[in-house]
């Protein structure tokens, strides 16, 4: 069965998603009253793409760059922000213009790598994460390209890289949530859903892993469960409309068994 496929990966010790508090958190301003420097849109940035807000999350790293034009984690940052968009050809004149200023370096290459074999070349984008794995430093990105790469060739080696992206990742909640996106992107529900789960329990404020827990859940038929976890993220993120409109489906049988046999088929 597919949902074997990636049945070996090391989301540690647990994997339950903790129970949604039945109320919303009060709402903070951690960064009013602070320096906007490059260092506060960093984390702002970070706040706003564990909630799901990739537009802001982007404004954020690009606002980080015009304070601090050589800070890499923004460079990458805005990368990784235009892939979550779908804009693969700007993610693409992005890097290029990130490795003028950072020639070779690996966690660029990895993006621009996913760039390009999103848009189908998947020969330019194995060379590129040729050039990733080999360059100097351990990045959890470098191995997240390489699993996706290596997904519809070899789910046993795709399994090695994603292992390898969360051992290299510290702290690994946010490897945990971006390993389970790239799962369900794949449509490989059971274990996206696991390692979603795991990430809900080591982010419980990020928005973004419940709304993609609930998805996954969707996915595999668990009905009552997708809508506690998409109430979460309402919860959490009460201004995404995405989230609320998650929250709000009711599938009919119809839509059920078009995802039930979209699963038999993958089998």
């Amino acid at each position: 069965m597919a949902k074997g496929r990636f049945s070996n990966l090391e989301f540690g010790d647990g994997g339950e998603a903790p129970a949604p508090a039945a109320t919303a958190p009060r709402a903070e301003q951690p960064f009013a009253s602070q320096l906007k420097d490059a260092d506060y849109y960093l984390r702002q940035a970070e706040a706003q793409e564990l909630e799901g807000s990739h537009d802001a999350a982007l404004r954020s790293f690009s606002a980080a760059l015009g304070e601090n034009p050589l800070l890499l984690d923004a460079w990458v940052g805005q990368l990784r922000m235009l892939l979550e968009l779908g804009e693969y050809p700007e993610a693409r004149l992005w890097a290029d213009k990130a490795l003028e200023k950072f020639p070779n370096h690996a966690q660029v290459l990895a993006a621009k790598s996913i760039a390009v074999l999103r848009m189908g070349l998947r020969r330019d984008a194995r060379v590129l994460n040729d050039a990733a794995v080999q360059a100097k430093g351990e990045w959890p990105l470098v191995w997240l390209a390489r699993g996706e790469l290596m997904m519809a060739e070899s789910p046993a080696a795709a399994t090695e890289c994603l292992n390898r992206a969360l051992r290299s990742a510290k702290p690994r909640g946010p490897c945990l949530l971006d390993v389970g996106a790239l799962l369900l992107r794949h449509r490989h529900y059971a274990a996206a859903m696991t390692a979603l789960q795991r990430a809900a329990a080591e982010l419980p404020n990020a928005a973004r892993a419940w709304f993609l827990l609930g998805q996954a859940q969707r996915e595999l038929g668990l009905g009552e469960p997708a809508r506690v976890s998409f109430q979460q993220a309402v919860r959490l993120a009460p201004r995404i409309a995405l989230y609320r409109q998650a929250a709000e489906e009711r599938p009919g049988v119809l839509t059920w068994l078009k995802r039930f046999l979209r699963r038999l088929r993958r089998r």
